[in-house]
């Protein structure tokens, strides 16, 4: 015959406790994409007058591996740091300076 158990039976309606990540992968990733958005939405404004397709390509290849790097579940903290960043650079250059840098570079060729 079998004992009980002594301590105090675990709830089955709880979640299983999860381990604590840090912040930090999430921070490296959105500086990352901040970077890799801005640099990429003015690479694609640059070079729409003479091959937009390499421009626009150039972001949607960077938006697929953002999403393939959230797919990997130990890398999930940083690629969801990587998609906000690289929305946040888009949004960014395209809309507070992209004008601006439209007219001072694109207009001086």
């Amino acid at each position: 015959m079998t004992q009980p158990p002594l301590g105090p039976l675990p709830n089955p309606h709880e979640p299983d406790p999860q381990p604590s990540t840090s912040g930090g992968l999430k921070v490296l990733g959105f500086v990352l994409g901040f970077v890799f958005g801005f640099v990429v939405a003015f690479f694609a404004f640059t070079s729409s007058g003479k091959n937009p397709i390499s421009g626009w390509g150039l972001a949607i290849l960077c938006l697929v591996l953002s999403i393939v790097v959230l797919a990997v579940k130990s890398l999930r903290t940083a690629g969801a740091g990587l998609l906000a960043g690289i929305a946040i650079g888009f949004i960014t250059l395209a809309g507070v300076c992209g004008g601006l840098f439209g007219v001072l570079v694109i207009s001086n060729r």
